[in-house]
């Protein structure tokens, strides 16, 4: 594929998870987090059903469609949780940490299976889990004015 076309593929993809995140988050303080995740879902499968018969992509084999709907179940439940989190939690605080931790999982689970990370992607990995620290307030006081959780 294209660099550019690739990097596009990423700046739009980027720009759809972050308003999701947004808008779900919001419609997850006035609905049960569970119904925004169903709502979400339809959209997401209408779409993709509509671009599978614009691009006739052929029908995936018998196998794909267990992981496929293994992977289908977990991102629900962990969506669900995300946005019950960002309904009840500071969303300031809630989105960072769990993009970075959406980031940083895969890459350690790949290391761990044989993956081999370069010392870029370690420091990054490591800058991650530094600023999760950071913006949690670890090791903060709960003195200032953030204190109580708003």
């Amino acid at each position: 594929m294209n660099r550019r076309v690739s990097e596009l593929l990423a700046l739009v993809s980027a720009l759809v998870y972050g308003t999701a995140d947004y808008i779900g988050g919001h419609a997850s303080r006035r609905l049960h987090s569970a119904v925004v995740t169903l709502l979400g879902q339809i959209a997401g499968i209408s779409v993709l059903g509509l671009f599978l018969l614009v691009l006739r992509d052929p029908v995936a084999p018998g196998r794909a469609w267990w992981w496929g709907l293994g992977a289908g179940v977990v991102g629900a439940v962990a969506l669900v949780s995300f946005y019950r989190a960002l309904a009840d939690g500071v969303i300031a605080i809630v989105a960072p940490i769990t993009a970075v931790t959406s980031a940083v999982v895969p890459a350690v689970v790949g290391a761990a299976s044989g993956d081999r990370l370069s010392g870029t992607a370690w420091a990054g990995v490591a800058t991650a889990v530094f600023a999760i620290a950071l913006v949690s307030g670890a090791g903060s006081t709960g003195t200032g004015p953030s204190a109580g959780g708003t």
